[in-house]
């Protein structure tokens, strides 16, 4: 197989993982979306190939992979985090809204 097509393609796949990696740890949402949508394409290219990879090459597209999954399960466990952050604040702020409307209740009587 010609290493002057999986070069490149692996050292795309290389980089990709650095700067999701990055991308997670910065919390920069945007980034990752365009880092994900350029990653499937490396690897829709890459496809055609996967079959004669050697055995070195499918280990580390097997570590990357590892790490993807582990990257994806911290964005999942911040988006929780912040889906918790919103709802205290949405029950803090109705809460305030109720007792300011009882007391204008309070006020009128």
């Amino acid at each position: 197989m010609s290493r002057s097509v999986l070069a490149p393609l692996f050292g795309r796949v290389l980089t990709l993982q650095q700067q999701i990696s990055q991308a997670v740890q910065a919390k920069n949402w945007d980034s990752l979306t365009q880092l994900d949508a350029q990653l499937q394409q490396c690897l829709q290219e890459l496809a055609p190939y996967k079959p004669k990879l050697t055995a070195q090459q499918q280990q580390v597209l097997a570590q990357f992979a590892a790490q993807y999954r582990q990257l994806w399960q911290q964005v999942c466990e911040q988006v929780g985090e912040l889906e918790q952050q919103l709802l205290s604040l949405r029950q803090q702020r109705e809460g305030e809204l109720a007792y300011d409307w009882v007391e204008q209740l309070g006020e009128t009587s």
